[in-house]
């Protein structure tokens, strides 16, 4: 049955239709208001506590949905209350709760009906400026009570009858200027008391019967100013004592003998400024209460601890910083921690009395644009919207909006949002002085820092787009300036949102909106764009290159909007164009000689703002939306012949003021879109409510006087009425003992007889935009009706063959008939079947009766071994012998296990092993692996063989074979190298690394057979001078060259002075051969020799003098010397003897010539070189 009215669409009738559509009424997700008074309650008795508050003459509560802190958007209990006070509590004793709230003139209560439906208020007494209000059960008699202020001085006790009725007391006529007011039993007399601030004074009423009878005013103080009070007893002394603010002081009044007697206050230290409250409150959970103080310095709420040893209050630290206000404290969040209320938010205490703002009423000043999406992980859509200061974030939970996040962000005009850095979360791009960017940081689930794109004077609103434009797998970002009549795009860096290239589209246009869609099927996004006077479309030829606009519309006038959307089921996407008052659509034509044409859509409004277009009735064509900004209308045009013909304008809401923005999302997840749209102080949703019957009523046969049930399925539907046709049409049924549930989705007839044979019945559903009606049934009322007991379903694990036959009975039990059927009654694969089985009565009507059956295994494999044994082994091992279990569908199922099945190092292992079927039924065993290996090396020989070596020589590493590493070399902390004779026992070790280490001894005895090897220098021929008696040895250069010894050198000497060293020995300048001997014993007595001869030689000298300016090189030398004098010419050079014979002389000499002595023999030789100033003689040494 089609679910909706068709409607006739003449052109020249261009009045909208009002109704007729299936979107409820708007539902606010954000909200313009200022909250006032508020009480935490659980409304709805679920278990936790909601959120009641007035906001702007409206009373609402906010569900707190499954105590998650997510709260519901505001639902109204009445509105037009200008209300001075109000109070939460089950008036009327029904166990839900109930309102009561004074509008200055009367005193009002709103009855709860159950389940948070409310009644309209009732008065419940007319006075003169009823203004405060305060709960309390005062006689005893487990209702609540009232204790109202009133004008005229006078303090009332309003007494609950018990059925939300009250009888009206005077306590006093002598009250002014109250400013708070608690109850708690002063006088220890079982009773509750009251205990008031008065302006100038604190006072206490005492309930002297206990029935709500009170005395006269008893003062506990006086004082120029009080504020708060409060009651507890605070020195544990088994009384209440007052705590109250007075003279701008915390003060604490102790009542020590529990009589109402009270001390003077002591004071509270440490708080400076204007004191707000005071309240009582166990910040801390340690089981006594704490004292909270709100107060004006800087605006912030202190507490003080009090302790346990002496009684007294300390000032602990500041909970929050707040402008000052009066204290709410409720657990908000079922952590049984107090939370704190103030101003639209509630601060909860995180576990370390630090108090983040957890709930925040969707309360905004403005909002200037919105967006819809899937901005976190899950599958909902969300809402972002930004105000004049910040940007936020509503989350979608089952329909319901709340506050997830906000940041700051000054003056932000609009946003999109995009995933611009390739993490899967949605960054924000927000025209702001032009355009910046947010990224989302996943990890902190933060936004920014601030990013600048650098482009300015962008149109505000529909100017700015995020998609691939260069098909590179990251989002750029498409810009339309507002005055230099640019169209731009910025190139994402390889998706690390870093936009440096900017790119010309066009230069020569002032857009007003643009879109993105593939018009021309190429597989590359295009961008069509509206200004002033035409709509054009860009195409993208590849990697963002764009060709020169063409023409769609150059003839129309001013363009609010535009929209992409397939208006016709061409799978071609057509343009739709919004003017002030005109809507077009434009068919999409690309490939012929007119590749677009434009066709009206009838309407008549003005102001249109924005435009959209999605399929509202799942039709498979796409509808066209808009709004006005100036009639606070939304459209809907419905697409009626799926070519683009469309009806008029049907009237969705009119009362969004100066609205903004519409589009359609599936918020509800229910398969259909609903419309999002909004205006600066509203957000909202209108739900598509498309009506659907998801499941047809039958034919129902029954024996007379047995119970026929009709049932019906529905979607969208809030409520239903079944109907009855006996002849004379349909009409209501209502509940009787005759039909029950004629209100749900299963209708009873009790006890039907012959006269209702025939009768038709049919459901129709209503929701808050539609009806629809079920398909007509039959009742039939018959003795020939066959009747069966229901049918049982039969169950089996892995196959079944239905054996049992059943049967039906006729009415009068007469007749067994058994059934027939046609279908398998064999069963092996998992599954639900049906089983239609047949049975004809004697007048050939056939009766079918279903009969499911249903394999299910659900029986997890049983192991073959009831416990596993543990796997012992000492060296590695490889697992290769899985364990197996018994399915009673699947037979030998072999074990899987995560775990590794190789194991090589000594330790505890676990594996974990899993037996699965093919139903995915498991059953598990685990087992031990123990790897220890307990087993020596053996060594390879038995008992090593005593070695005898000589000094120095290299002694071989025993071997062991192991039972896990093979062969394992043995180790000592002895030396193997010897170099002095004797014995010597190694200890060797072999070591697996598993701990177990066996060990040798191997006896070495060393021998040395080897003399020494010393090496003497060459024989020395050394001159001195004549006048040089001795040559004295400077250094080594007379000591061995080499001594090899392959182990211990016991002496080493010589034969001239019988010392190991030549060293500054004197040799005589005698012209003699001196021969020395070198003796080098080692400690085995083996020696050696080595011999050199030296001879001194004297020779005359002349003195040799010396000028750097002159060198002679080289020196010594084996033939050539050089001469060379920087600021002097050399004249001639003369060689000598040491006996002062000419041997060389050279008399023309030019710089840097040399003189040949190779012809001379080894000796010592002087040079006398002349210059144009001076002589000078050096001696050479001729090699």
């Amino acid at each position: 049955m089609k679910y909706f009215t068709t409607f006739f669409v003449i052109y020249f009738i261009v009045n909208p239709i009002i109704g007729q559509q299936h979107f409820s009424d708007y539902k606010p997700v954000m909200y313009e208001g200022s909250m006032e008074k508020t009480f935490a309650a659980d409304m709805d008795n679920d278990g936790d506590l909601d959120a009641t508050g007035i906001i702007d003459g409206f009373l609402y509560w906010f569900e707190n949905m499954d105590s998650s802190l997510i709260f519901s958007e505001k639902k109204v209990i009445a509105e037009g209350i200008d209300a001075a006070d109000y109070a939460v509590f089950d008036i009327d004793s029904d166990s839900d709760l109930d309102i009561v709230y004074t509008d200055f003139d009367n005193l009002y209560i709103i009855r709860n009906n159950g389940s948070c439906i409310f009644n309209n208020p009732e008065i419940l007494f007319f006075t003169d400026y009823f203004n405060q209000m305060y709960p309390a059960d005062i006689d005893n008699d487990n209702d609540i009570d009232l204790i109202i202020r009133q004008s005229g001085n006078n303090l009332y006790r309003l007494k609950n009858n018990g059925d939300g009725t009250f009888d009206s007391f005077i306590i006093s006529t002598e009250i002014s200027s109250l400013n708070d007011l608690v109850t708690g039993d002063i006088d220890g007399d079982g009773d509750s008391d009251i205990v008031t601030s008065l302006g100038g004074k604190i006072v206490w009423f005492e309930n002297t019967t206990g029935t709500g009878i009170f005395g006269p005013e008893q003062i506990i103080d006086v004082a120029g100013s009080t504020e708060s009070v409060d009651v507890y007893d605070v020195d544990s002394d088994g009384d209440n004592d007052v705590i109250a603010v007075a003279d701008e002081n915390v003060c604490i009044y102790y009542n020590p003998d529990g009589t109402g007697n009270f001390n003077s206050p002591v004071i509270l230290g440490g708080i400076e400024g204007n004191i707000c409250q005071a309240k009582v409150a166990d910040m801390d959970i340690d089981g006594d209460m704490d004292i909270v103080v709100s107060h004006d310095v800087d605006g912030f709420i202190s507490w003080f601890e009090r302790d346990n040893l002496t009684g007294m209050f300390l000032m602990e630290d500041t909970l929050l910083n707040v402008t000052c206000t009066k204290l709410s404290f409720s657990d908000i969040n079922n952590d049984s921690r107090p939370d704190i209320y103030f101003y639209n938010k509630w601060y909860c205490d995180d576990g370390s009395l630090t108090f983040p703002v957890c709930i925040y009423a969707h309360y905004r000043n403005t909002c200037n644009w919105f967006a819809a999406g899937n901005f976190d992980t899950d599958e909902n859509i969300e809402i972002a919207g930004c105000s004049s200061g910040e940007v936020f974030y509503l989350d979608n939970y089952k329909s319901t909006f709340f506050l997830a996040d906000q940041f700051e962000c000054n003056n932000p005009e609009s946003f999109i949002t995009s995933d611009l850095n390739n993490d899967n979360f949605q960054d924000l791009i927000v025209v702001k002085d032009g355009i910046v960017y947010y990224l989302y940081d996943s990890e902190t689930g933060e936004y920014g820092p601030i990013q600048m794109l650098p482009f300015l004077q962008i149109n505000p609103k529909n100017a700015l787009l995020s998609f691939d434009v260069d098909q590179d797998g990251d989002n750029d970002i498409v810009a339309a300036s507002l005055v230099e009549g640019q169209l731009v795009w910025f190139e994402n860096e390889i998706g690390i949102s870093s936009f440096n290239s900017v790119h010309l589209i066009d230069d020569e246009i002032i857009i007003e909106s643009i879109k993105v869609k593939d018009l021309d099927g190429d597989g590359k996004k295009d961008i069509v764009a509206s200004s002033d006077m035409k709509i054009v479309w860009y195409k993208n030829n590849g990697a963002g290159n764009f060709l020169s606009p063409q023409i769609i519309d150059n003839n129309s006038g001013s363009r609010e909007n535009i929209f992409i959307a397939d208006l016709n089921g061409d799978n071609k996407p057509d343009v739709i164009s919004l003017e002030y008052s005109v809507l077009r659509w434009y068919k999409n034509l690309i490939g012929s000689v007119t590749p677009w044409t434009a066709y009206g859509i009838p309407s008549t409004f003005t102001n249109g703002l924005d435009v959209c277009s999605f399929d509202a009735e799942n039709d498979g064509d796409n509808d066209v939306f808009l709004i006005c900004s100036g009639s606070n209308d939304i459209f809907w045009y419905k697409n009626t012949d799926y070519d683009g013909t469309f009806s008029s304008g049907i009237l969705i809401s009119d009362e969004l003021y100066f609205s903004t923005l519409i589009t359609g999302v599936d918020f509800d997840l229910d398969g259909d879109v609903d419309l999002l749209s909004g205006n600066n102080n509203n957000i909202c949703v209108f739900y598509n409510r498309i009506p659907d019957i998801t499941e047809q009523p039958e034919n129902v046969f029954t024996c007379p006087f047995s119970d026929a049930l009709f049932s019906i399925g529905t979607k969208d539907m809030d409520s239903l009425r079944w109907q009855m046709n006996n002849g004379s049409g349909f009409a209501n049924i209502y509940e009787s003992s005759s039909f029950q549930g004629t209100n749900t989705e299963t209708l009873k007839i009790v006890a039907p007889d012959y006269s209702m044979n025939g009768f038709k019945f049919r459901c129709v559903t209503y929701n808050d935009v539609n009806q629809e009606f079920s398909d007509s049934v039959f009742l039939f009322v018959t003795d020939e009706f066959l009747f069966s007991e229901d049918l049982p379903v039969l169950y089996s694990e892995c196959s079944i063959n239905v054996t049992e036959i059943p049967f039906a009975i006729n009415c009068s039990g007469t007749d067994t008939i058994w059934g027939v059927t046609s279908d398998t009654l064999y069963y092996d694969i998992q599954g639900e079947y049906s089983v239609d089985w047949e049975f004809e009565n004697s007048s050939g009507e056939i009766y079918i009766y279903p009969q499911t059956i249903i394999l299910n295994d659900v029986t997890p494999p049983v192991p073959v071994v009831a416990e596993l044994p543990l796997i012992n082994a000492e060296c590695g091992i490889i697992i290769e012998d899985l364990p197996g279990a018994t399915d009673n569908c699947d037979g030998i199922i072999s074990a899987t296990t995560g775990d590794p099945l190789e194991y090589h190092e000594d330790g505890y292992y676990l594996i974990h092993w899993a037996f699965t079927d093919d139903q995915g039924n498991q059953s598990y065993q685990t087992q031990p692996v123990i790897l220890s290996d307990n087993t020596f090396p053996i060594p390879v020989i038995e008992t090593l063989p005593e070695l005898t070596i000589s000094c120095g020589q290299s002694i071989s590493f025993p071997q062991a074979t192991d039972n896990c590493y093979d062969t394992i070399t043995g180790t000592t902390n002895d030396p193997i190298e010897y170099f002095i004779e004797g014995t010597y026992l190694i200890t060797w070790y072999f070591n697996d690394d598993n701990g177990n280490i066996s060990s040798q001894t191997q006896t070495i005895n060393v021998f040395d057979t080897i003399t020494p090897q010393i090496i003497c220098p060459e024989n020395q021929k050394i001159f001195v001078d004549v006048s040089d008696s001795v040559y004295i040895v400077p250094g080594f250069e007379f000591d061995p060259l080499s001594l090899i010894e392959n182990c211990t050198v016991e002496t080493l000497s010589n034969s001239y002075n019988g010392l190991s060293s030549l060293v500054c020995s004197e040799f005589p300048a005698i012209d003699t051969i001196i021969t020395v001997v070198w003796t080098v014993t080692d400690m085995a007595g083996n020696q050696s020799e080595c011999s050199f001869e030296v001879e001194v030689i004297a020779e005359n000298s002349v003195t040799e003098t010396y000028n750097p300016k002159i060198k002679v090189f080289p020196n010594p030398t084996n033939g050539l010397v050089y001469i060379k004098c920087e600021k002097s010419k050399i004249k001639a050079v003369t060689c000598f003897d040491v006996a002062g014979n000419i041997l060389l002389c050279i008399t023309r000499f030019n710089g840097g010539d040399s003189i040949d002595i190779s012809s001379l023999s080894e000796g010592i030789y002087i040079l006398e070189i002349v210059t144009e100033t001076e002589t000078v003689f050096i001696k050479v040494a001729k090699n």
